[in-house]
């Protein structure tokens, strides 16, 4: 899993440009691959050093505007540390969604629910490909393992993404 990024201010002229303030982006670069987003905030070419990737100078607009650039960077850095934390796969892209609010909070698939749809879809198989013995064993575990998850979990069903090795263990001695 990658976890580092870098992040990058920069002016972007728009077409025709002649003078004036010009819109200031920010890049966003993880493994090399890079992705854009404007921070809706403009800044004097004159003033903007690329060094630093703020704009020069102790004038209040200066100020604001690198306040602001500021403040848009910890909110990347706490962007990123989110989707380290949710273990999420971190590209450019989703750094990018997940700092804009774009991210789209995916189904959490549940391990209960999971195993009613193969229940109900070898039920459709039986006399095709399997015996209703074969079903019966499946019915079974099934109960089994939901007074498991209500017992050891205190819930109806488990997130797939919970289930490790002791889940599979504790659940092992109680059917032996």
């Amino acid at each position: 899993m990658e976890l580092g990024y870098s992040l990058l201010f920069y002016l972007k002229k728009p077409k025709n440009y002649t003078s004036g303030n010009i819109p200031v982006y920010m890049r966003f670069t993880v493994n090399g691959i890079p992705k854009e987003c404007a921070t809706t905030r403009t800044a004097d070419p004159e003033k903007w050093c690329s060094k630093t990737n703020r704009e020069g100078g102790k004038t209040e607009s200066t100020k604001s505007l690198n306040y602001h650039l500021d403040d848009l960077q910890q909110k990347v850095h706490n962007a990123h540390a989110l989707l380290v934390r949710e273990g999420k796969h971190i590209t450019a892209a989703c750094l990018r969604d997940k700092f804009l609010g774009r991210d789209k909070p995916q189904k959490v698939l549940q391990l209960l629910e999971i195993f009613r749809l193969h229940n109900k879809q070898m039920q459709e198989l039986i006399g095709k490909e399997f015996e209703e013995n074969t079903l019966k064993g499946y019915r079974t575990c099934l109960l089994h393992l939901t007074g498991f998850i209500q017992k050891n979990y205190q819930s109806d069903d488990l997130a797939i993404n919970l289930l490790d090795y002791n889940f599979i263990n504790d659940f092992n001695v109680l059917c032996d």
